[in-house]
């Protein structure tokens, strides 16, 4: 019984030693394991939910801060108030917003079409220059003056020889303007190396042998956001008694 005994207490002596290295070397192991586990974990966290300290040299440029400075620029025009351009040489007056600028043109000799005044927005909003609405007139011989389908398709294939990958988006002609019926075209195009939109809309003034036509264009990331506004410009163009009409007459 004691030889028992005494075998029982020599291998408890040896081994409860043994078993506690186990358990803590075991402990050890997951507990480095779990670090490596954790930091791998941190790698997929985004560089924001970190700290660090960048010395002066180092620059980061936020993108996104300036698309959305973009946008807060747009919003901010869009709630300017309108004011009022006339011409009393072509007859005709229009609400622009307030915050655009206008340019007038140069009438070219001899011409039949050409621009007549010239709107764009403030650079804030338009940071890349590529906006702009152009007001312009055509006038025809006597006798001559298309209808107004023939006006629209003559345009668009004007259009379609002059711009690269162009793309009619869609054309109509039961729209109005002025009181008059019109025409209203919109296309695609990329023939500055970029995709652009535009939307051509415009009446024939058949009394005096002439069209007038809008035409607005831009980026086709920006168009649906400066469009609204243009339907309003175009919801306000009047035509008024021109003073060339004077001229022609006598009065």
């Amino acid at each position: 019984m004691c030889k028992e005994t005494r075998k029982t207490l020599v291998w408890t002596s040896v081994t409860f030693p043994i078993i506690i290295l186990l358990i803590c070397s075991a402990l050890t192991l997951l507990a480095e394991f779990s670090h490596g586990q954790l930091i791998k974990a941190q790698g997929y966290l985004p560089v924001s939910s970190f700290n660090f300290t960048m010395d002066n040299s180092s620059t980061i440029t936020d993108d996104t801060s300036n698309e959305s400075q973009q946008i807060d620029n747009m919003l901010d025009s869009e709630n300017k108030p309108f004011i009022t351009y006339s011409n009393p040489i072509y007859g005709f007056d229009l609400e622009y917003p307030a915050d655009w600028s206008f340019t007038e043109s140069e009438t070219p000799p001899n011409a039949t079409a050409y621009s007549i005044v010239n709107f764009v927005p403030p650079i804030s909003a338009d940071p890349n220059l590529g906006t702009n609405l152009m007001v312009g007139i055509e006038n025809f011989e006597v006798g001559q003056t298309p209808s107004l389908d023939q006006y629209a398709r003559s345009s668009i294939d004007a259009y379609r020889d002059s711009y690269a990958n162009f793309s009619l988006d869609s054309v109509r002609t039961n729209t109005t303007m002025s009181g008059i019926p019109a025409y209203e075209i919109v296309f695609t195009d990329n023939s500055a190396e970029i995709t652009r939109k535009s939307i051509d809309k415009g009446f024939i003034d058949e009394a005096n042998n002439r069209a007038y036509y809008l035409i607005f264009n831009a980026d086709n990331s920006t168009y649906n956001q400066f469009l609204p506004k243009i339907q309003d410009v175009f919801d306000t163009f009047n035509l008024v008694r021109s003073s060339l009409l004077d001229e022609d007459t006598g009065e």
